[in-house]
């Protein structure tokens, strides 16, 4: 036994868990920590459940038949209706190179995720249950689109958003209703609003991990957007820019950003009471924006270069977002300013100096 297993094996499955988020997303260990602490757990719970799902889904080397009926199984246990143990060993042992390792300890140890999510409440356990399964549906229908080619057009990346971030926006919401009876009464517009929410993070981080998929010989941009402004998304390159495919990149950001102030309505929704949950909520978005902006300003960034914050910037809008969040006006003020710089809509972009 290696130390790594001995160490695996002492632990509590709680304790498995918050570990296991550290490693597989330093973003989501230190966002979810915000929410109220009996959130937490179902939550990272939720993050852990999507995480093996995109394993299945990412592994380069894994037949589709093999992924849809690993999926399957994998839906199925999530809704307490088949055991882990079989599955977790046989998905463990299959997994390719192209899957990092902490993932493949994460997929071993599916059992002691499962002990968590079934320890949930009902109303809690239904909203994994769904996002899980909506979310491998949607992964198995855009398996045949993971080539350079992109998407066919923005409504196609809007459905691909959906089913791999809308939907975990939706549940989200679903969670935070059951948390408060005060947020319940809401639950409807909470709904409506955490869709954007998903699909404004999804598309933003789309946009800023162009290279990254590229490497991947994946991407996710629509091509309809891009041959308006003469651009053919399979002659992306990362040695020069194009300013095709510069014309294109502004309009879904764009989008982007659109979404993001949609997205907003989804904390606003939230009691300002509920400062724990507004302040998850908005860091994930004021991060997102940040990131729509280094990209647009960032001419290196088009020519195949990837983009990093700077501390500075987002030490001083979470101090920012801290200080505000309790107030709806004061949070609508200052994403319009952060995101102010932003292209809008059938917007032409202005040369940055």
């Amino acid at each position: 036994m290696t130390k790594a297993n001995r160490t695996v094996e002492a632990e509590s499955d709680l304790d498995f868990q918050a570990r296991m988020l550290q490693e597989v997303s330093e973003t989501y260990a230190t966002t979810i920590p915000l929410l109220p602490e009996h959130l937490q757990d179902v939550v990272s719970n939720a993050y852990l459940l999507c995480r093996i799902a995109d394993s299945i889904e990412d592994d380069r080397d894994l037949p589709l038949p093999d992924k849809e009926e690993y999926l399957r199984q994998f839906t199925e246990i999530v809704a307490g209706e088949q055991p882990p143990e079989a599955f977790a060993s046989k998905l463990g042992a299959t997994l390719g190179p192209s899957i990092p390792e902490v993932e493949r300890i994460l997929v071993l140890n599916t059992e002691r995720v499962i002990r968590i999510t079934l320890s949930f409440n009902v109303r809690q356990r239904k909203a994994l249950e769904r996002c899980i399964r909506i979310m491998s549906e949607g992964m198995l229908e855009f398996q045949p689109w993971q080539s350079t080619r992109g998407l066919n057009d923005l409504p196609h990346l809007d459905r691909y958003c959906y089913f791999v971030a809308g939907v975990v926006g939706e549940m989200l919401a679903e969670l935070f209703c059951a948390h408060s009876t005060e947020i319940d009464k809401r639950c409807a517009e909470m709904h409506t609003w955490s869709v954007f929410y998903g699909k404004g993070l999804q598309m933003t981080n789309i946009i800023k991990d162009i290279w990254e998929d590229l490497r991947e010989g994946i991407c996710w941009l629509p091509r309809d957007m891009f041959l308006e402004s003469g651009f053919e998304l399979t002659d992306l390159s990362w040695e020069k820019a194009n300013p095709g495919f510069v014309d294109g990149l502004i309009k879904l950001i764009a989008v982007a950003k659109q979404h993001l102030h949609k997205g907003l309505e989804f904390a606003l929704t939230v009691p300002n009471s509920e400062t724990h949950i507004r302040r998850h909520i908005v860091w994930t978005l004021g991060l997102s924006a940040l990131a729509l902006r280094r990209v647009y300003f960032s001419d290196s960034f088009s020519r195949g270069q990837d983009i990093k914050l700077s501390k500075t910037s987002v030490r001083i809008t979470i101090a920012v977002l801290n200080s505000i969040v309790r107030s709806n006006i004061a949070l609508k003020a200052f994403f319009y300013l952060l995101t102010r710089p932003l292209p809008q809509i059938g917007s032409v972009r202005q040369a940055a100096s």
